[in-house]
């Protein structure tokens, strides 16, 4: 056999391994015997049993790693790493080839959305749990997409740059701790950059699998040789960014913050394409990636926020929520929570809570953006931990909030504007010995 022939069934193989990943039969500690062991309480997954047997080069490949200890004892991690260039020449050639895709389909069995679908197996041996979308499980929904990597999360911070967000030049190394004997550099994509590499690889036929071994330079090129593409119903990409007002909007976003608009993106009326600069990739957002951002309005470095980014983002404000989430969540705990004697304390720290959030939002000096959350209260399981929270929590934050003037801290609490047994001027903020007695005084 040649050597493209082999290096093209090794990545076969990978593309194969990457499938039976998705679905959950290995993880990153697995042996091959671990997976076929897995594969074979499916039957109908023989058939990609026999794909991963299939070539005998591959099976020497396998044999030959760790030392000739023989695949059964070798990490399927290590098949894994394989160089870059084989699998992108590999993976376009195949997602390009109608007849060898026509034959897959014809020994899997495939949904809407040119993915495997297992749910028919699933049903009839209920070997795995399904998520079904109700609100109760939006988690599982939301863990499910992340595995899937149509869920980006990311935290923007004050260091944060564009070539961790967009793409950049970085160290090669071949791990933690492990020291290398000459120094090499490579161009990186960023979690942006690989995000719209795997939308508009979704909208142009390929799979999660091909993308992945895909760069955007080849997903790119295969949208303009097929363009006009229909984005509306390919898969939706998300890309979450927390705490977006704490990052330098300008440093991070660079050139690419006008394609973030809704008539600029790929295959809109206004579709802008950029060259970047490292890469010299011509670059376009796809429409179906779509961006959260969340910021907390209490935040003082909101008002460091771009304005030509606030401009290009609907903004929705999330209030606490007491009478829907978390008397939900009291009521649908009430059982445990009598249990332990703190249902009543708990209801009343609720009702308190809301109060207090009144008296904040008639303060000048505060405001409505620093009301009190309802989160403090979820992870109350016992009195002592109600106690602790007030204490260490809520009324350290009343503190900050009035820059230590108790008599306000008072009248927020109590609606008195001189010392209580729960807070002084020479004294700060006071044991809680009866919360019972602050929480009806707070009322």
């Amino acid at each position: 056999m040649a050597r493209e022939d082999s290096d093209m069934g090794i990545i076969k193989f990978k593309i194969s391994l990457n499938r039976c990943k998705e679905n959950g039969f290995y993880n990153k500690n697995s042996t091959f015997l671990d997976l076929e062991k897995n594969l074979q309480k499916h039957l109908k997954y023989k058939l990609l049993l026999d794909e991963l047997r299939v070539d005998k080069n591959i099976d020497n490949y396998r044999k030959g790693i760790h030392d000739n200890k023989g695949y059964e004892k070798t990490s399927i991690a290590i098949v894994l790493e394989l160089p870059e260039e084989i699998i992108n020449k590999f993976a376009l050639s195949e997602a390009s080839n109608k007849t060898g895709k026509q034959e897959f389909q014809n020994k899997y069995i495939f949904n809407n959305n040119n993915e495997i679908d297992f749910e028919k197996e699933l049903d009839m041996e209920n070997t795995m749990p399904k998520v079904e979308k109700q609100e109760s499980n939006l988690k599982e929904l939301f863990d499910e997409y992340l595995r899937k990597g149509q869920i980006e999360f990311i935290t923007f911070h004050p260091s944060y740059s564009y070539e961790e967000f967009i793409e950049g030049i970085t160290v090669e190394t071949l791990g933690e701790n492990i020291s290398t004997a000459s120094l090499q550099y490579k161009l990186k994509p960023g979690v942006f950059k690989n995000m719209c590499k795997k939308a508009l690889a979704a909208a142009i036929g390929f799979s999660s699998s091909e993308a992945d071994v895909l760069s955007w330079k080849q997903v790119y090129g295969k949208y303009v040789s097929k363009s006009p593409v229909n984005f509306d119903d390919a898969h939706k990409y998300v890309l979450i960014i927390d705490e977006i007002n704490r990052g330098d909007m300008a440093k991070i976003f660079g050139e690419l913050i006008t394609l973030l608009e809704a008539d600029k993106r790929l295959g809109e009326e206004n579709e802008l394409i950029v060259k970047l600069p490292c890469s010299t990739d011509m670059f376009g957002v796809p429409p179906n990636l779509y961006i959260i951002a969340t910021m907390n309005t209490a935040d003082r470095s909101i008002a460091l926020l771009d304005v030509a980014l606030r401009r290009r983002f609907g903004f929705i404000e999330m209030n606490p929520d007491f009478k829907g989430v978390l008397s939900k969540h009291i009521e649908e705990n009430k059982k445990d929570l009598k249990k332990a004697n703190v249902y009543d304390a708990l209801v009343r720290s609720k009702e308190c809570l809301e109060k207090i959030n009144e008296r904040i939002c008639k303060e000048n000096t505060i405001g409505r953006d620093r009301q009190i959350g309802h989160s403090f209260l979820f992870k109350v399981k016992t009195t002592e931990d109600l106690v602790l929270i007030w204490k260490h929590e809520i009324l350290p934050l009343l503190e900050e909030y009035c820059y230590g003037d108790y008599n306000k801290i008072n009248k927020l609490l109590f609606g008195k504007d001189f010392d209580t047994e729960w807070v002084s001027e020479s004294g700060g903020i006071r044991n809680i010995e009866d919360i019972s007695k602050m929480l009806k005084d707070i009322v």
